[in-house]
């Protein structure tokens, strides 16, 4: 599936250059006098490099293929950064994993990049959180230094978010208790309830 994918990125980067070389050859056409004959070589010329193009274009992406778990992760991250619910959608549905976990490994990423389910988290639309959740993202996934979504949706003081997380299954003793490391006593309400379910 991803590499007819690629194929297709690079067969439109070859129909792009053929285009450019038609353009090129009916300008000089049309200010230029030529025979029959020389027209027609033109058109096979055309249609040779055309040719070339999609067989080297092939070639690449048959034994180049691209990273595509790193790229889902960076396509997935951006679009749960702007907080896009049709991107999300369109990249689980090439293949992207719902928290990015398993995505992040595939290659090599920056410190400014997280989990999935840790960004939504940070949203005050939480619908793409709440769509994440549902697809599998697991509510107490650690990164990098051991943070939690509830981390981050604490420390935006994200109210709806951390109740969203919590009765997915976060775990109500650790978001207390970043709340009161953060001063964040808005949200001790809404995990009090949490804590005496328990």
């Amino acid at each position: 599936m991803f590499l007819i994918l690629w194929l297709f990125y690079l067969l439109f980067y070859a129909s792009s250059a053929w285009a450019v070389l038609w353009l090129l050859s009916w300008l000089d056409h049309r200010f230029q006098r030529k025979s029959r004959r020389v027209q027609v070589l033109g058109w096979r010329f055309l249609g040779a490099a055309m040719g070339l193009l999609v067989a080297y274009f092939t070639v690449m992406a048959i034994r180049r293929p691209p990273e595509w778990r790193s790229i889902l992760y960076e396509e997935m991250f951006d679009a749960c950064r702007d907080d896009s619910m049709v991107r999300a959608r369109i990249w689980l549905l090439l293949g992207a994993s719902p928290d990015g976990a398993s995505d992040y490994n595939s290659g090599p990423h920056g410190t400014e990049f997280s989990s999935h389910v840790h960004t939504a988290a940070t949203r005050k639309n939480c619908r793409l959180l709440r769509f994440l959740l549902d697809k599998g993202a697991s509510p107490n996934l650690e990164w990098g230094d051991g943070s939690t979504p509830m981390t981050f949706a604490i420390h935006e003081r994200n109210g709806p978010a951390v109740k969203l997380l919590l009765a997915a299954g976060a775990d109500p003793q650790l978001a207390m208790r970043h709340a009161k490391n953060l001063k964040a006593d808005e949200l001790v309400p809404i995990i009090l309830p949490f804590l005496s379910g328990e």
